[in-house]
């Protein structure tokens, strides 16, 4: 005579590979978390670098220059290096609120000012990117691949000049 139990709920076997699949589930999801972060930062990076700039041209309209930005952006163009504190006495507080010494990374941002507010070449910010390591002083202005967050981040002269696809 066979005994029916009345018992409910899972066998071992059942829990086991429930559990299995909620791991590999959650690996899945924190491969594609870490990619989203770095997108999120590399957002806020170009944002800052557009609104540093963008802060920098009515600065420069206001002392009669312009500029305009080529098919290249060459360092030895903006001979004089600005520090963050510089960059925000020439702009706080009429033409921007607050200049970020770090970007989303925690690197420094770097400044370039050419000296010539009449030049073609004026003001130049950047960021190194996730590595910290900037990739040239020379960048041919054009997108580069989103997902290379390793990329330099440059604003130049009125435009963007790298930025992600």
């Amino acid at each position: 005579m066979r005994r029916v139990s009345n018992q409910s709920g899972f066998t071992l076997i059942e829990l086991m590979i429930c559990l299995l699949i909620l791991a590999l589930l959650l690996s899945i999801l924190s491969l594609n978390f870490g990619s989203f972060v770095q997108q999120a930062k590399q957002t806020r990076v170009l944002n800052t670098a557009r609104s540093i700039g963008s802060a920098c041209m009515p600065w420069l309209a206001a002392q009669g220059g312009s500029a305009s930005l080529g098919d290249t952006v060459d360092l030895t163009d903006y001979p004089i290096p600005l520090t963050r504190n510089e960059v925000a006495a020439l702009l706080k507080p009429k033409y921007i609120n607050w200049v970020p010494e770090f970007d989303r990374w925690g690197n420094p941002w770097e400044f370039y000012f050419s000296g010539n507010v009449r030049g073609p070449a004026v003001f130049c910010v950047r960021s190194p990117g996730q590595d910290g390591v900037f990739d040239s002083t020379t960048y041919q202005v054009g997108p580069f691949v989103a997902t290379d967050y390793d990329r330099d981040i440059v604003w130049a002269d009125g435009n963007l000049a790298r930025w992600p696809e």
